[in-house]
């Protein structure tokens, strides 16, 4: 059996069209798990609404404690010896989880992941992203330390986790990180590393709606610096595990830590004191990273990173005048 749960606050515009999408699955062998995280409005009834609809439909009521409680609680109820996660005010196309775990079993995979395309919220833009969604059978397939290398460097495995299906031992022993704005960042190279093998699907399964009041789309934000603490709890992690990865990761952790400053710098009414940006710096010049870490980053990144080591406040000033990374 397959698990799908979906967190549910404040997308009751959305949630129709996202239940709807799973309960018409091709693959059958399905519970949906609903998570009403202490949504304040009408969403916890439409999920009840659905459970008397579908008896595959199981619905928890919580208390809001965000998107990392209300999915673990969904962890806690699951039965199935694979787990999914969607997102309430995205949809699915039918054939996405039947292709999802028909490559877990032609592969023997713990992972699959599919491609997703971004969609906007319009009746005519929905229509038309299925239209142009890709539809290639082409699957790829990676051991633990190639899938952890794809992760990486952001190619053929993705940090998100609404567009896989994960086994029970990907997931031995993880939880999301509470209060983290940046949870799948700290999630999905955990279960890579506890995967044998990861596929990934080119086909274009998952419909990511973009809304103007989502978290990411909002202005920005300190809290988005939970996502350079990921990357270094990744680059701890990839040392100990898959040390052939090592430098790979530490470019990508220092990487990051100068483009969180360069933002700071472009919105430095959230960081006035420049507290955070200062704190940036000392990551990076607490890191060793010779010619072999910084070539590592590619294209023009590492002449910016060592520019930036010396001169941090003149080249993110420099980056976001060039539109660098913006």
């Amino acid at each position: 059996m397959l698990s799908i749960i979906v967190p549910v606050y404040k997308t009751k515009q959305y949630l129709n069209k996202c239940v709807s999408s799973l309960v018409a699955q091709t693959y059958r062998d399905t519970e949906i798990i609903l998570v009403d995280d202490g949504s304040p409005d009408e969403c916890g009834e439409m999920c009840d609404e659905w459970a008397k609809k579908d008896a595959r439909i199981r619905v928890v009521h919580r208390e809001n404690g965000g998107l990392s409680a209300a999915r673990n609680s969904g962890l806690e109820v699951a039965k199935g010896e694979y787990i999914a996660f969607i997102d309430s005010d995205d949809y699915t196309d039918e054939n996405m989880f039947l292709m999802l775990m028909n490559a877990v079993e032609a592969n023997n995979a713990d992972i699959a992941e599919c491609a997703y395309i971004k969609v906007g919220e319009s009746e005519k833009e929905q229509a038309q992203a299925r239209n142009d969604a890709e539809k290639s059978e082409a699957v790829l397939c990676f051991n633990s330390e190639q899938a952890m290398e794809e992760l990486i460097c952001e190619r053929n495995v993705h940090q998100v986790v609404w567009n896989k299906v994960y086994s029970k031992k990907a997931l031995e022993g993880l939880i999301f990180r509470e209060g983290k704005l940046n949870e799948d960042e700290f999630f999905t190279y955990r279960a890579v590393g506890n995967s044998k093998r990861v596929v990934s699907l080119k086909a274009q399964l998952y419909f990511y709606v973009q809304h103007e009041n989502s978290i990411m789309s909002s202005g920005y934000s300190v809290r988005r610096l939970d996502a350079v603490e990921a990357l270094k709890e990744r680059m701890d992690y990839v040392e100990e595990k898959f040390p052939k990865l090592y430098n790979l990761a530490k470019a990508s952790y220092l990487g990051s830590c100068m483009y969180a400053h360069q933002c700071l710098a472009r919105n430095a009414s959230v960081d006035s004191d420049k507290t955070h940006r200062n704190k940036l710096v000392k990551r990076v010049r607490e890191e060793k990273a010779d010619n072999s870490v910084i070539f590592l980053m590619g294209g023009k990144t590492p002449l910016f990173f060592v520019l930036f080591r010396i001169f941090p406040n003149f080249t993110s000033a420099l980056r976001n005048r060039l539109g660098v990374g913006l």
